[in-house]
């Protein structure tokens, strides 16, 4: 069973996940890691982590 995300009902954020967006540079270059354009969220981390740009 894969894991469910729970949100806050204020802010909408993830609880205890990270979620994020990705972009890829070269689609053909599977060696290049994909760049992390946007987050939301932290698992375990002690204060709440605000969403916004990478």
């Amino acid at each position: 069973m894969a894991g469910l995300i729970r949100f806050t009902p204020d802010s909408g954020e993830p609880v205890d996940k990270r979620l994020a967006l990705m972009r890829v540079e070269q689609v053909p270059q599977v060696a290049t890691a994909p760049v992390e354009v946007f987050r939301c969220g932290l698992a375990d981390a002690p204060d709440p982590v605000p969403c916004g740009p990478a």
